[in-house]
């Protein structure tokens, strides 16, 4: 059976249509929605016996008797945004819309994170109202995931006996040193590798691989297109030159780039992984999980982020089932990340899983302690679950912590 939970998450999900009222904000009118279990915000004792009561007479079908309860439970606590939104709710859900309305419009007054909150708005309004932050290193390529694709390149190149034994020692040695971070000892290595073969295309990516890494963008472009120009097959120069551009910031011309690198060899995940990146910071989302989803069936060692990325993709396009599936899977096969689970925090807290989501974002705070996002969105799922004073503590150390939104609620959760 599902849940109250999941049952009032469907109704506000497929609401029938939005009514934009003088605010701006959407009400789901004509359609009747509850609110989720332990929904209490601001309750005590006598308010909460009023709830119940108007609970009560609504399924006795006495609907003037439950109006009545609600009105004695907001008498008592006038100032409570919660109850007005839950006898907005009644109203509207046995035609009372006008009034529905009024009381949907002070409880904004009220707080103006309440609809939003509270889910009013749907799922789109509780993203809204949850703390985010950059998530670039979640987005990241490991250097040493980058750099294992040149010890394949190496093997690949002997096997087929295209490279020369003493050529192929040096260009390993720049790889290890590479690779180890040894970027003075690289650098000497490539130039004498160069002094012995001028027209080493290999020899010029990884002296530009060398200068990227180095901080130095310009001389790192010019070394890949050296090494186009003298190889113009050679699709991993072609994806560090993609890569080079995306990082100067010329993302139309990096996404140019990398699917010149793909078209030359559609097994390189990483430029696959890369022109994702870049489709995504484009907005072109379903471009960008494409190539997610590519490189997660050709498997391998960036299989991992790319199910990390696809789901952050899919948050992004407001697919919060599909993201929630690729983050299940990541932590289940990963090492602890407070990232990843600060994200799986987010979608739990948006379907109303809400203590999946408390347990999700205290286990990102037991592995960062000055989780500054993570505090402010258990706050609101405390909130939500009624217990007030863990609510107000978690949204006081967001706010020592440094993070605004957390002081600029403070004043409509924490003053009572």
């Amino acid at each position: 059976m599902l849940s109250r939970t999941t049952l009032w998450f469907s109704f506000v999900l497929v609401g029938i249509f939005v009514y934009s009222n003088s605010y701006g904000q959407g009400v789901i009118i004509g359609q009747p929605i509850d609110l989720p279990r332990d929904l209490s915000v601001n309750h005590r004792t006598d308010d909460l016996f009023h709830i119940r009561e108007a609970e009560i007479r609504q399924r006795q079908m006495d609907f003037e008797g439950a109006e009545m309860a609600y009105d004695n439970a907001i008498s008592l606590f006038p100032q409570s945004a919660d109850l007005l939104i839950r006898r907005a709710i009644f109203r509207q859900r046995y035609g009372m819309v006008a009034n529905a309305k009024a009381d949907f419009e002070l409880a904004k007054r009220l707080n103006p994170y309440a609809l939003d909150l509270y889910g009013v708005n749907g799922s789109d309004g509780i993203a809204k109202v949850i703390a985010y932050e950059p998530e670039e290193s979640l987005e990241k390529l490991e250097t040493d995931q980058r750099i294992g694709y040149y010890y394949e390149m190496i093997d690949r190149l002997w096997i087929q006996e295209r490279i020369e034994e003493p050529k192929l020692n040096l260009v390993e040695n720049i790889v290890v040193l590479l690779d180890e971070g040894e970027l003075t000892k690289a650098s000497s290595n490539c130039q004498a590798l160069l002094e012995i073969y001028p027209n080493s295309a290999i020899g010029h990516d990884l002296l530009g691989v060398v200068q990227l890494k180095s901080g130095n963008l310009k001389e790192a472009i010019l070394a890949f297109e050296k090494a186009v120009e003298l190889a113009p097959d050679y699709a991993i120069a072609w994806y560090n030159l993609g890569r080079a551009e995306r990082q100067r910031g010329h993302s139309y011309t990096a996404k140019y780039y990398l699917d010149k690198a793909i078209e030359l060899q559609d097994d390189l995940t990483k430029a696959l992984f890369d022109r994702a990146l870049v489709s995504k910071a484009l907005g072109q989302t379903d471009e960008a999980i494409k190539d997610y989803t590519s490189v997660i069936e050709k498997g391998g060692a960036m299989f991992l982020e790319a199910f990390i990325n696809r789901g952050l993709a899919k948050k992004l396009k407001g697919d919060f089932f599909g993201a929630l599936a690729d983050l299940n899977f990541v932590i289940d096969n990963s090492e602890a990340n407070a990232e990843l689970y600060k994200n799986r925090g987010n979608l739990n807290f948006i379907f109303g899983y809400y203590n999946e989501a408390i347990e999700d974002y205290s286990k990102a705070i037991q592995l960062n302690p000055d989780y500054a996002v993570a505090y402010h969105n258990r706050a609101l799922v405390y909130f939500l679950s009624n217990f007030m004073d863990s609510g107000c503590a978690d949204l006081q150390e967001s706010a020592s912590l440094g993070l605004e939104s957390a002081n600029s609620k403070m004043p409509y959760f924490c003053t009572w």
